[in-house]
């Protein structure tokens, strides 16, 4: 193995910094401006950063996590932080994308959204773009080129094309009747709906 040259910077952190309510404030901003999130999410990421600052700095965790509370009210008050528009949104999109209606609950479950919020935003998409359990079976077929978009059938290939809709969280049966439809109906259903 070669040494390192004298001449490269070395790769160090720096020490955490002291969990002030102005510090977390500024980091949750931070966060906000690249990232749209739940509210459960960003108190887990400021969490992590009271928990580095109080290791280094020592400290009342009470306070502080007293501070990060006080931080994510005063972003919802402000409407910067809203969760029903993250789920709503996140919803649409991986609906229009393919993904099961399990897999999205998935997804916003690891965001810690409320699943009565996320059931809520599925029936609206579905009312609203017409993206139902079928259709999006058949976007995610078409855009990982299964069933109908090889060349050729092939009783193997179809098995593997099954179970890898198995493992989106699409049930046997729609994943069968994506699977099993003309190149061209699957497009039609795809295309017609957007």
């Amino acid at each position: 193995m070669r040494a390192r040259a004298s001449y490269l910077p070395t790769m160090s952190r720096r020490p955490p910094r002291k969990p002030t309510a102005a510090y977390l404030e500024r980091v949750a901003i931070w966060y906000l401006e690249r990232w749209f999130t739940t509210r459960a999410h960003l108190r887990r990421k400021l969490v992590e950063r009271v928990n580095r600052g109080l290791a280094e700095h020592g400290g009342d965790r009470d306070e502080a996590l007293a501070h990060v509370d006080a931080v994510l009210d005063k972003l919802e008050a402000a409407r910067i932080l809203d969760d029903w528009l993250y789920v709503r949104g996140r919803v649409g999109s991986l609906r229009r994308r393919g993904d099961s209606e399990r897999a999205v609950k998935a997804k916003l479950r690891a965001k810690g959204a409320e699943p009565a919020m996320v059931a809520r935003a599925l029936a609206e998409v579905e009312e609203e773009l017409g993206v139902g359990e079928l259709l999006a079976a058949c976007r995610y077929v078409r855009r990982r080129r299964l069933g109908p978009f090889r060349d050729g059938r092939d009783p193997d290939r179809d098995r593997k094309d099954l179970a890898k809709l198995a493992r989106q969280g699409f049930g046997y049966d729609i994943a069968r009747q994506a699977l099993e439809m003309d190149r061209d109906e699957l497009e039609e259903l795809v295309f017609s709906t957007r």
